[in-house]
C-alpha cells in the first residue's frame, strides 16, 4: 500500500489553545498518518456494550475504534493536507483505524451494521483519499487479500491444468491406438 509522500504541515495551535487539545490533534493525526484506513462512523444508538463489542471485533483485525470531537479530527486531517473530511464531521463521531489493512475494518462495520442497524458509516479515509459512505460499502464487499491470492492463483493454474490434461490425452490416444494395432495383428495371425 502506497503511503502518502506529502510532508505534514506543521500546525499552529489557536491562540490559547489548550495544551491538551494540542496533545489530542497530535495524537489523531498520527493515527491518520499511519493508518491504512480511517472510517467514520456516527455511533448514535450504541450503548456501551455494544460499543465494547464492536471494538473487540476491530481489534482481533489489528484496528481500534476512537470516539473523536469533530474540531480535533478536522485540524489533525488539516495538518496532513487532507481536503474533504469537513462536510462528513457532523454529529457523534468515532473512527476505525487500522495500520495494515484498509478492507478489514470496512468489512467488520458493514458486518456489524447488517446485525445490529444501529452504526453509521459516514466516509472513510483510505490510503489518503477520502471515500463516500457508499465508497467504503463497495470495499467492504471485496473479497479478502487471501482470497484474491487464491483466485489468482487458481487463474494461473487453470492453464497448466488445461495443458496436462491435453498431453495426457494425446499419449493416452497413442496407447489406444497402438492397442488396436495389436489386436488387429493378432487377429490377422
Amino acid at each position: 500500500m502506497a503511503k502518502r509522500k506529502t510532508q505534514p504541515k506543521k500546525v499552529e495551535p489557536a491562540r490559547g489553545a489548550r495544551p491538551r487539545k494540542v496533545g489530542q490533534v497530535e495524537a489523531i493525526r498520527e493515527r491518520l498518518d499511519d493508518a491504512a484506513a480511517a472510517i467514520l462512523t456516527d455511533f448514535r444508538g450504541l450503548n456501551v456494550g455494544e460499543i465494547s463489542q464492536l471494538r473487540s471485533r476491530l481489534r482481533v483485525a489489528g484496528a481500534e475504534y476512537k470516539v473523536v470531537k469533530n474540531t480535533l479530527l478536522e485540524r489533525a486531517a488539516e495538518g496532513l493536507g487532507i481536503p474533504g473530511l469537513k462536510p462528513y464531521l457532523q454529529g457523534p463521531t468515532a473512527v476505525a483505524f487500522s495500520k495494515r489493512d484498509p478492507i478489514a475494518p470496512a468489512r467488520i462495520l458493514a458486518e456489524y451494521i447488517r446485525q445490529m442497524k444501529k452504526l453509521e458509516i459516514k466516509a472513510g479515509l483510505v490510503e489518503g483519499r477520502v471515500l463516500t459512505a457508499d465508497q467504503i460499502k463497495v470495499l467492504a464487499d471485496l473479497p479478502s487479500k487471501n482470497q484474491l491470492l487464491a483466485m489468482a492463483l487458481g487463474n494461473m493454474k487453470s492453464p497448466l491444468a488445461g495443458i496436462a490434461g491435453v498431453l495426457v490425452a494425446l499419449q493416452r490416444n497413442l496407447v489406444y491406438a497402438l492397442d488396436q494395432v495389436r489386436q488387429k495383428q493378432e487377429a490377422t495371425a
